[in-house]
């Protein structure tokens, strides 16, 4: 994973492609049966497929896809997003059962979010932290030993019998770190280790994640648990004097980047979350598997409300 600044320049590298089952009715569906199977085997099913280029378009691909620039609310703050709504098919809307209209937004890379609450300040970190659509910062990472160490004390039942990672939604995800260590971090940098990368990724620990109660529900089936693991992240993760009664797993993280004043001379570049990749801009860097986590600074957390 590569951490960078969003950026207007288009690359036309990247899609992501959306497939969900669908068949139409009579021979037109017989025939798309028929041609699943014989290109995934018999088990295959028939899909529409979807596809999304990863880049935001030019104002040009804008007016000629009919998409259209509308206000969004996240929490207190109201951003600017483009509707993309006109890519999708009607027939993804009666698949998904949706009667009312279905959207389909992504961020305006120039009118991102400015982070602050528990983030560094600009003097601090050298830019002003930005982001998306997340909750409120840029990164959020979980590690495996407190994810299992707080799963063992989760009740379980027919419907949950173990609490999958991808319930918590991390961008980071880290192994061989005592449980709820952690929450004592302040400063940590990434170094290459067997990742085969050449640079260290450092971040701020800015505080830790207050759950909602998505982690409720299964990745794999949708399905949302009435109780659990809300329940017990509420009583036994009621952990941090800022947010009472809420309860906390995982820690938000803020890129810091170590930037001499001569590549960051330019304001564009001083005002860039994560940089692009103009030789000017030194605000840029890499996170893989197979990094090695070293603890430069520990201190106390204290989670500032929206």
């Amino acid at each position: 994973m590569k951490l960078r600044k969003q950026s207007m320049k288009p690359t036309r590298e990247a899609f992501l492609i959306l497939r969900f089952p669908w068949k139409e009715d009579g021979w037109r569906g017989l025939l798309s049966v028929i041609a699943a199977k014989l290109g995934g085997g018999a088990a295959a099913e028939p899909e529409k497929e979807i596809l999304l280029p990863v880049d935001f378009p030019s104002a040009a691909e804008i007016q000629g896809k009919g998409y259209k620039f509308e206000e969004v609310k996240i929490w207190n703050e109201v951003v600017t997003a483009l509707n993309m709504s006109t890519e999708l098919p009607r027939e993804l809307m009666l698949y998904l059962g949706v009667s009312n209209k279905l959207g389909l937004f992504r961020i305006d890379p120039t009118k991102l979010r400015e982070v602050y609450r528990c983030a560094p300040l600009k003097d601090d970190a050298g830019y002003q932290p930005v982001t998306g659509f997340q909750d409120a910062y840029p990164l959020h990472m979980i590690t495996l030993n407190s994810l299992q160490q707080f799963s063992e004390e989760v009740p379980k039942d027919e419907q949950l019998q173990g609490l999958d990672v991808r319930r918590f939604r991390a961008n980071i995800i880290l192994s061989g770190v005592p449980p709820y260590d952690e929450e004592t971090w302040k400063k940590a940098r990434f170094k290459p280790g067997k990742s085969g990368l050449h640079n260290d990724a450092v971040f701020h620990i800015s505080c830790r994640t207050v759950r909602c109660k998505m982690p409720n529900v299964d990745p794999e089936t949708g399905d949302r648990h009435p109780r659990e693991p809300d329940h017990s992240l509420r009583t036994r993760r009621n952990v941090d004097k800022g947010a009472p009664l809420n309860g906390c797993l995982g820690m938000q993280l803020t890129p810091l980047f170590e930037v001499d004043e001569a590549s960051t001379s330019n304001p564009a570049a001083r005002s860039g979350l994560l940089g692009d990749d103009d030789p000017d801009d030194g605000r840029s860097t890499w996170v893989a598997v197979g990094m090695t986590v070293h603890v430069e600074e520990r201190g106390e957390h204290l989670y500032i409300k929206q």
